[in-house]
């Protein structure tokens, strides 16, 4: 089974590592206000899929590359019907779908890194 997600190519300091993932949809977005990141005039969003024995290596890559230069608060997550990984700069959650409860962790480090609860991707 395999993990998708969408990563915005702006949030990572080095895209390298999403050449060895299969590019499902691009799409471009202008930024607005309400997007919180006035130093970027657009967001690339690549939708990927990344296959059971890429995950872990790729979502601790993921980690190391994530851009904390301008906001500690860039994330990614990459799921399937059982996982969640939610990559943060230097710290990756794996969640079990099916256990709610295991949630609560990375909510609490999220939160304390000055995400808002409502932009969390759901269990």
């Amino acid at each position: 089974m395999s993990y998708t997600g969408i990563v915005i190519r702006e949030s990572l300091t080095n895209t390298v590592v999403l050449d060895s993932l299969e590019l499902i949809k691009r799409e471009v977005e202008k930024v607005d206000a309400d997007m919180n990141t006035p130093w970027l005039d657009i967001w690339t969003l690549d939708q990927v899929r990344v296959t059971d024995d890429q995950i872990d290596v790729v979502c601790q890559q993921l980690s190391q590359v994530i851009d904390d230069s301008h906001c500690d608060d860039w994330y990614l997550d990459l799921r399937n019907d059982d996982w969640l990984y939610v990559v943060f700069k230097n710290k990756v959650f794996k969640i079990d779908r099916h256990n709610p409860a295991s949630y609560e962790v990375m909510k609490a480090y999220a939160i304390a890194h000055h995400l808002p609860e409502y932009q969390l991707p759901e269990p």
